[in-house]
Formats: C-alpha cells, structure tokens, sequence
C-alpha cells in the first residue's frame, strides 16, 4: 500500500482539491486488454493544462488505467520538445506486448529523448545510463511508479504526466519549462536521503519555482519534513497561493469563500497572520470571482503546528485548498531565506508577503 500525498496545479477548469490523500494497493495486472480508438484532441478544443513530473523508477504505460481515447495535440508534444513517439501494442500480455515494441520503442530510448506514449497523456525520459534494463519501462512484480502516477492520474484526471527514471529525474524536471509539479518517493521516513535529492528539489522549488510533493512512507504514518518525505521547502503558502490564484482567475463561477485556520492552544493570535495575509491577497487579486464577505474561521488544538484551509464553495461544487505545516522548523528556515532575499534587494520597506510573493 503506498500512501501519497499529492498537489494539483489548478489550471483545468475543474473542481479538484488542492491537497488529495489517495490509498492505492496493488501494482498491475500483466494480462489486462485493451483496444483503444484514439484520435488526436483537435487544437481549437485544447485549453490550460498542468504537468505532473513523478520521479520514480519506472511507469507502465501499457495499463490500462493511462489509456485514453485522445493523444496529445502534435503541437503540444512539439513545444514539449518530444523526441520519440511509440505506438504500443494494445493485445497481448505485459510480456508479449513489450517484446512487439522492442524494435520501434524500447530499442531506440536514448537518455537524450523525450518519449510520447500514444494513445496516452503520458510523456517520459530514462534516467541515467544503466538505471534499468528497459528504459523508462516498470517491472509489473514491481509496479511502484506505475502506482504513485495512477494516484497522480485518480487525483487530477486531466494531468499531463512527464515520468522521469531515476534520481536525476528531479534537476531535469525543475529544468523543464512546462512542469507545474515534481512528485518524489524515495523510501520512508527517516531512511538516508538519496544523494542530491534534497538540494535538488530545494533548486526546483527556490530557484525555478516548481511545486515539489514527496510521499511519506509506505505506511499510513504522518509525514514528516525530511529529504524523502517532503523538505521544508515542499510545497508551502507560496504555492498555495499560486494554486488558488490559478483557480480563481480559471473559474468562471463565482464562489462564497471561507479560511479556516487550525493552531496549538498556546498561540495567542487571532486570526494567525497568515490567515489574515491569505485574506488580504484574496481581497486584493483582480477577477476572482468571490461573492460577499470572506469568513475567517480561527481554532486553537492540541498541539498542532499549523493547518490552513481555503474553501471555495458555488453551484458546481466545493474546492478546497490546503496547508498542514508538521514541523516549527519551517518558519525558521523560512525567515532565513527572507533574510538571504531581503539582502539582495535596494533600501526600502519589505514584508514577508513580498518574499512570498516573489515566488508566485
């Protein structure tokens, strides 16, 4: 069982959360059939879009849970910078099926190409030289980064997913200029960070301004902030901000709004003051489509570090965005990174919500 935590960038038109806890048990069925009349989606019909990067150690993309009946419009794969597309066998088993597609897909993976899985929204690159006998291919006795995509896929139904192998996946994901979000799942908690990990998901999220997501174990533990399970830089108000902008300015439906906040009974503030900065930038965002008065919802729990929640309620349906902090530790790193940013800039009047802000 493989508990994930996983992010949507809300650039569809659709009512998805931002946060989605999925539970999935199993890897794949290596006998599954599947004949597909796909075409390809019409330029005029192709809108928005996010991209979902899960790094990981292979995909199956044979399964039937990735198979859609529309491929990617040719000029999406262009600007995606699509190298290699691979028609794959649809009849057959897992094993018949990959040796049909030795010769025109498998075979001519290189770690240079960038490869469209037709008949799929799936796009994946090998990691590095030696990483697996199959380029890019899952292990069905595996099934692992078959498993963490489909709860990406289960979560937002219309992401487009460019799966990297292997470790290097993340810097070439964060590198990559149409990624919105980097999904990790390097072993459990407390386990010895895979090397480079950890400085190369800060690199995504500091310095190209992904949105990075790590698994917590396979377990159904909380996770916490370390280089396997989510660093401190993962995620965070920033990009919540970013998601609900992207929401609100994509919607065409208005929305009653309420913030909820959730803290230790020792916090004296009332609202917290980034209940009241989230307000204040939903006041302030240009068509946003909220009705009426926003209400600010503030509880003081057991000892919880710090749980907001944005939900945007209308005839559709309900959205909700959310940040849970596990650990203090965030704030501390946080305010050093303020003030390494804050060093960088002219004389003059700053607040935490510009360093915040810069990121969006």
């Amino acid at each position: 069982m493989i508990n994930i935590i996983t992010v949507r960038v809300i650039k569809f038109q659709k009512i998805i959360p931002l946060v989605v806890f999925v539970m999935i048990t199993g890897c794949v069925d290596d006998s599954l059939e599947f004949a597909s009349d796909k075409s390809d989606i019409q330029e005029s019909e192709w809108g928005s879009f996010s991209v979902v990067a899960p790094v990981d150690t292979g995909i199956n993309p044979y399964h039937d849970h990735f198979q859609r009946n529309e491929s990617l419009p040719q000029s999406f794969l262009d600007d995606f910078g699509v190298t290699l597309v691979c028609e794959l066998t649809q009849i057959g088993t897992w094993e018949e099926r990959v040796q049909a597609d030795r010769e025109t897909c498998w075979n001519l993976i290189t770690y240079n190409d960038t490869v469209y899985f037709s008949g799929t929204w799936i796009i994946g690159a090998m990691g590095e030289e030696g990483w697996s006998e199959t380029p890019i291919l899952d292990d069905p006795n595996d099934g692992h980064g078959t498993a963490v995509t489909g709860a990406v896929i289960d979560a937002n139904p219309d992401a487009v997913i460019f799966f990297l192998e292997g470790f290097d996946g993340v810097r070439r994901a964060a590198e990559h200029p149409m990624v919105d979000i980097i999904t990790t799942s390097f072993g459990p908690i407390g386990s010895v960070p895979v090397p480079g990990i950890e400085d190369d998901t800060e690199y995504a999220v500091n310095e190209m301004g992904k949105l990075h997501t790590g698994a917590c174990d396979n377990t159904g533990s909380t996770c916490v902030q370390d280089a396997t399970g989510g660093p401190p830089w993962s995620i965070g108000i920033a990009g919540l901000k970013k998601s609900i902008q992207e929401y609100l300015l994509s919607t065409s439906v208005s929305s009653n709004c309420k913030i909820i906040e959730i803290h230790h009974t020792n916090k004296k503030d009332s609202p917290s003051g980034t209940a009241l900065e989230i307000l204040k930038f939903l006041e302030n965002l240009p068509g946003s489509k909220i009705d009426g008065p926003i209400d600010v919802q503030s509880h003081r729990i057991g000892n919880i570090f710090g749980m907001h929640r944005i939900i945007f309620e209308n005839a559709e349906g309900i959205t909700t965005f959310q940040h849970i902090a596990n650990s203090r530790n965030i704030f501390a790193r946080g305010a050093l990174k303020a003030a390494k940013w804050i060093n960088t800039k002219q004389a003059g009047e700053y607040s935490f919500a510009d360093f915040l802000n810069k990121k969006l």
